[in-house]
C-alpha cells in the first residue's frame, strides 16, 4: 500500500518539485489517498496510519528510513551498506537492524539527498565525498563502481558537550593527571594532543580549551571546537568536499588569526605546513590535535613536516622541542564511544640531535583493556624545573599548592 500511495503522490505532484513541496501539503495528500485506500482495501488502526505517513514523508522529503535513526539520541553511528545491510551503534556497540530500503535505487536517492543537505556536488565521477550536515554530523559517501553498492556512514555530533566530570569518571586515576592538564593550561603551555582517528583528541580539545581564563582572547580552528568564553570565536576552515583545499584552507586561517594575536589558539586537525605555520609563528599559546599513534610517533612525523616544510638551515628538533611543552595521548576504549587518557608526556628538550620526552601520567598497559580503561598514575616523576618555571607565574596560589601536594615539590626549589 505504501508504494502504492508513494508514487500516487509523486504523479499527483506532477511537474512540482518534491523538495519544494511542504511538508503539510505533502501529508495532506497521503491522508487522502490513504483515506481511499483504506475505503476500498485495508483498515489500518491510527498508529500503523501515522507510521505509514512517516515513512512516506521521510521518504519524499527528508532522509528516508534514516529520518528515525538520526534524530534517535542514543544512536552515535549509522552505517548503510546496500539496501540489504543496516548497522547502528549505540554506547559502542554495532547492531544491525532490519532491512529498512526499498533496493539499491532506494539507498542513493537517500544518499544523494544526503550530499544535497551537506552541500556536496555529486556527478557520475563520483567515488567517495565527506562532508558534514547541519548539525555537524559527519557523512561519508561511496558510489560504485569504485565500490559494489552506495554506502553511507554517520557518525552524529554530541549534542550535548562532554565535560571534565565525563574523563573522570571514564578514566581512573585521572584526578591528578586532569589537575595538571589544567594547569598547564592556566600557565600558557602549548599542549599537543595525539591519538587515532575517532580517539577523542577534538572533545579533549574542547575540555581543556574550557581550563582558559574568562578574560582571554581565544580563538578556535575547526567545525567541531566549542568556544564558550565571551571573548572567543571560531573559524571553520572546513571544505565541503575532500581534497578541496583542506591543507591550503587550515594554513590561511592560521596565518590570519596570528595577525589577530589572541591569547590561545584551539586548532582541531594539525598537519602539514599549517602545523609548521602554528609551531613558529608567535600568536599566544596553542592546543592542537594531530594523528598518531604514541607521543614519540607524533613528534617523528612533525619533524618529517619541518623537514619538508621549514628551511633547512633552521635546527628543527630545537624549534619543536621550544614550540611543545607537553603531548598527550588518548585512545577509544573498545565497544564504546568513551575514551581514555593513556599518556601525558613533558617534551624535556633535545639531547644528542634527538627529541628527548618524559611521562609524567602514564597508564600502565600499552592497551586498552577490553572490560574497561586501565589506571592512569604518576609514574613518580616531576615536571621538569623548566615547565615549573614557565607556568609558576601564572598559577593562582590554590594551583601551585596543589600542584607541590601532588608532585611533592616546591616551586621555589633550585
Amino acid at each position: 500500500m505504501d508504494q502504492d500511495i508513494y508514487e500516487q503522490v509523486v504523479a499527483a505532484l506532477g511537474d512540482e518539485a518534491v523538495d519544494a513541496a511542504t511538508e503539510e501539503r505533502i501529508q495532506s495528500m497521503i491522508d487522502v489517498r490513504l483515506e481511499a485506500e483504506m475505503r476500498d482495501h485495508t483498515i489500518l488502526s491510527r498508529a500503523a496510519q501515522m507510521r505509514l505517513v512517516e515513512s512516506i514523508v521521510a521518504d519524499l522529503v527528508g532522509f528516508g528510513p534514516l529520518d528515525r535513526l538520526l534524530q534517535d539520541v542514543s544512536i552515535h553511528e549509522i552505517l548503510v551498506i546496500g539496501a540489504s545491510r543496516l548497522f547502528v551503534t549505540k554506547t559502542g556497540v554495532r547492531k544491525r537492524v532490519r532491512q529498512v530500503f526499498d533496493n539499491e535505487a532506494h539507498v542513493r536517492q537517500i544518499a544523494l539527498r544526503l550530499c544535497q543537505a551537506a552541500g556536496i556536488m555529486v556527478d557520475e565521477t563520483t567515488d567517495f565525498v565527506h562532508g558534514r550536515l547541519a548539525d555537524g554530523s559527519r557523512l561519508t559517501v561511496g558510489f560504485p563502481p569504485h565500490v559494489d553498492v552506495v554506502t553511507i556512514t554517520l557518525h552524529k555530533y554530541a549534542t550535548m558537550p562532554i565535560t571534565a566530570e565525563n574523563l573522570l569518571t571514564w578514566n581512573v586515576g585521572l584526578e591528578d593527571g586532569l589537575t595538571f592538564l589544567e594547569a598547564c593550561v592556566q600557565g600558557g603551555l602549548n599542549i599537543l594532543i595525539v591519538g587515532n582517528v575517532n580517539a577523542g583528541k577534538t572533545t579533549l580539545l574542547n575540555v581543556l580549551g574550557s581550563f582558559v581564563e574568562s578574560h582571554e582572547f581565544v580563538v578556535g580552528i575547526g567545525d567541531e571546537v566549542r568556544i564558550d568564553h565571551e571573548e572567543g570565536m571560531v573559524f571553520n576552515y572546513a571544505p565541503r568536499v575532500e581534497g578541496d583545499g583542506t591543507a591550503n584552507r587550515l594554513l590561511g586561517v592560521i596565518q590570519q588569526v596570528g595577525r589577530m594575536r589572541p591569547h590561545r589558539v584551539l586548532v582541531d586537525g594539525l598537519g602539514g605546513k599549517a602545523l609548521v605555520e602554528t609551531m613558529i609563528q608567535p600568536s599566544g599559546a596553542w592546543i592542537g590535535t594531530m594523528v598518531g599513534w604514541s607521543p614519540v610517533d607524533a613528534l617523528h612525523q612533525i619533524a618529517a613536516e619541518f623537514k619538508r616544510y621549514a628551511p633547512a638551515d633552521w635546527d628543527h628538533q630545537r624549534l619543536i622541542a621550544e614550540a611543545i611543552d607537553v603531548v598527550v595521548q588518548v585512545e577509544r576504549l573498545p565497544y564504546s564511544y568513551r575514551f581514555q587518557v593513556t599518556h601525558i608526556t613533558e617534551v624535556l628538550g633535545v639531547a644528542d640531535g634527538n627529541i628527548v620526552v618524559g611521562d609524567i601520567f602514564r597508564s600502565p598497559t600499552t592497551q586498552v583493556r577490553k572490560a574497561g580503561p586501565s589506571r592512569i598514575d604518576w609514574t613518580g616523576t616531576p615536571p621538569s624545573l623548566g615547565l615549573k618555571e614557565k607556568i609558576e607565574w601564572r598559577l593562582s596560589e590554590e594551583m601551585r599548592s596543589g600542584l607541590e601536594r601532588m608532585f611533592d615539590f616546591r616551586f621555589d626549589d633550585e
